[in-house]
């Protein structure tokens, strides 16, 4: 079904979907336990996309190039990237105000937004084994998220409509227009220049904060303190997330949307393992390898329906 120039590329967009949930995860985690001691706010983070992301816009710019688009498509293409820090502004300001375990299942219903999204406008009409996989994946998905790395939260959590809840359902909703529209512009430009916009579109917004916002700009002076601790550390969150930007922009262009925002929902799955091993080498005694050894066993069944999912929509 997905065919160019001859060359199947159902296996390219597959994998690359699943690069960028592993990308992510590691972003997810080094976020948990590293930088969240050093930044408070978000702004921090969209500055940081937003000026890294120029220097790989500059790259591009030298050393690759662009197609030669529409004004239009231009112009959507930087919307793509406003959208995205529409996004994590949300999902942070979600974090601050409610139940972190309910804000992690609910990000997982990203790919129901997504299937609706794909069979109105990309007429993406899979099949019936497909959906059940797809299915799995979203229920494995939110159980590890409310069941975390076995440290926090204990099933069942509390559902309340509250600020968090609303931010974390807003910005579901704006990933999958950001996802629609990248898929839609795809359709007439290639991933580098679909890339190049998007990241022109960060550092928009990052100028944006600079320049209009004096409380932005009194907690970036507060974090300029800490920049020789975690500096790097921060650069290299910034080429992961890059990273898995430009995995899920190139898989967009060949494969459908409503499968691989379902593959980058695997995320928890990365994060529950790296965590496992963490654990695993940090235990300073039998008592705490053998609660590593307890919490993997329970995330088997989610771990078995997610593996079952993901051969599911490979079908």
């Amino acid at each position: 079904m997905f065919e160019m120039r001859g060359i199947d590329l159902y296996f390219s967009w597959f994998i690359l979907a699943m690069l960028a949930a592993l990308f992510w995860s590691l972003v997810n985690i080094l976020d948990r336990f590293i930088i969240v001691g050093f930044i408070s706010s978000i702004a921090v983070r969209v500055v940081a996309d937003g000026f890294i992301g120029l220097i790989v816009v500059l790259v591009i710019f030298i050393f690759i190039g662009t197609e030669n688009v529409s004004i239009g498509l231009v112009f959507i293409s930087i919307i793509t990237g406003v959208l995205l820090c529409v996004f994590n502004w949300m999902y942070y300001q979600s974090l601050q105000t409610s139940d972190v375990l309910l804000v992690s299942a609910l990000l997982q219903t990203i790919p129901v937004y997504s299937i609706i999204l794909g069979l109105i406008f990309f007429n993406e009409y899979l099949k019936p084994l497909v959906y059940l996989g797809i299915l799995a994946i979203m229920l494995g998905s939110v159980f590890i998220s409310i069941r975390g790395d076995g440290r926090i939260g204990k099933w069942p959590v509390k559902f309340k409509v509250d600020t968090g809840v609303k931010y974390i359902l807003g910005a579901n909703a704006v990933l999958v227009i950001y996802y629609a529209l990248q898929k839609h512009i795809l359709s007439f430009a290639n991933n580098i220049t679909v890339f190049f916009w998007g990241r022109v579109g960060e550092f928009i917004v990052a100028l944006l904060i600079i320049i209009v916002s004096s409380r932005y700009r009194l907690e970036l002076k507060v974090f300029s303190l800490n920049v020789k601790k975690i500096g790097l550390t921060l650069i290299c969150i910034e080429i992961l997330n890059l990273a898995g930007v430009f995995a899920i922009t190139t898989a967009s262009a060949t494969g459908p949307i409503s499968i691989i925002t379902t593959l980058t929902a695997i995320q928890p799955v990365f994060v529950l393992i790296f965590s496992m091993i963490g654990r695993r080498y940090s235990a300073k005694g039998i008592n705490d390898a053998l609660s590593v050894r307890v919490t993997l066993m329970q995330q088997i069944p989610a771990l078995i329906m997610i593996l079952l999912g993901v051969y599911l929509v490979r079908l």
